[in-house]
């Protein structure tokens, strides 16, 4: 991975099996110069210069090797020992967000159901909530509003909690999500209706709202989102709205989503950029799993002013990437 953290460039990796860590490596980049913070390689070998010189803190990192397992990670060690510089690194590493369906879980149950927020917490989770539920107003004609109703006793006696989730508790929280739907009388007055959230609104209404509320959360940090099959349970067009998030203004912090799908509709130019589309194909052989990017595939001279329909394979007349498309 190559990020920038505090406005510095790193690159940081990682070489693993079930049993061992057999590569590990920081760096950082200075002056367009890549310095070595350390590398790692066949289990125990450590280097801790380059060729501009040796890192300042060479002795205290060669002493944390003595407590480095074979099957850890050197960087975990760096910051178990309070290697201060070290810290940013590792916070920007272990911060990618890996979506799962519970993902709002720990959102609103800190704000709405239990007694311990303090404000600067209820203030941060209100702003998340209201661009969440903004996004899901713009998605959804019928939808005018979502409300939340707060209830300090629900997860009272609720003793399994600690960072765990189950689906019952998920299903107690959303019972207390009300939706707000607006009917046009046909007398130019309008009516509103309250509905259950959980039990009466769609399915990809439920899955949009929970990744908007996790979305919405990781912008407001910064940093990298991931979710696996965007498109599981969402029309297209919630998906492309999805990514579209993270390319606008409101992406202040310059967030990155990273997703994969099987839905080829999002193979869109006006979406990605070519360097941005990657394909998968994995060897029914081996179960080893290969990448390559849509740049591969190279632009025939003739072709290039045409139109190009990357869903179908038509990549300015490259009509190899058609088993390409379909091995995603």
């Amino acid at each position: 991975m190559i990020f920038y953290k505090d406005n510095t460039k790193y690159a940081y990796g990682l070489t693993l099996t079930v049993k061992d860590v057999l590569e590990e490596y920081l760096y950082f980049f200075e002056n367009d110069k890549q310095r070595t913070i350390f590398e790692r390689s066949n289990i125990a070998d450590y280097i801790f210069n380059d060729e501009y010189g040796i890192n300042p803190d060479y002795q205290i990192l060669d002493y944390f090797r003595q407590f480095t397992a074979n099957n850890k990670p050197y960087l975990s060690i760096m910051v178990t020992l309070n290697y201060t510089k070290a810290m940013g690194v590792y916070n920007w590493v272990s911060d990618m967000y890996l979506y799962t369906n519970g993902a709002p879980y720990n959102i609103l149950r800190t704000r709405y159901f239990e007694a311990n927020a303090d404000q600067e917490k209820i203030d941060r989770i209100d702003s998340i909530v209201k661009k969440a539920v903004d996004w899901v107003k713009a998605m959804d004609a019928g939808i005018a509003d979502i409300q939340i109703k707060e209830d300090k006793d629900l997860f009272k006696d609720d003793y399994f909690y600690n960072g765990k989730y189950t689906w019952d508790n998920y299903v107690k929280m959303f019972n207390n999500i009300i939706s707000i739907h607006e009917i046009d009388k046909g007398d130019g007055t309008r009516s509103k209706f309250d509905f259950k959230f959980y039990s009466n609104e769609s399915d990809g209404t439920h899955v949009f709202f929970s990744i908007a509320l996790a979305i919405a959360e990781k912008i407001s940090r910064g940093g990298v989102f991931l979710k696996d099959e965007l498109s599981g349970g969402l029309h297209t067009l919630l998906s492309k709205y999805i990514i579209r998030i993270f390319s606008s203004v409101e992406n202040t912090l310059n967030s990155q989503i990273i997703i994969t799908t099987h839905d080829t509709n999002l193979l869109d130019l006006d979406l990605f950029r070519r360097d941005q589309i990657w394909f998968v194909e994995k060897n029914a052989d081996t179960g080893s799993t290969i990448l390559y990017s849509l740049c591969d595939f190279e632009i025939s001279e003739d072709k290039k002013n045409e139109s190009t329909d990357i869903e179908k394979g038509y990549l300015l007349g490259i009509y190899g990437a058609i088993p390409f498309i379909e091995a995603m």
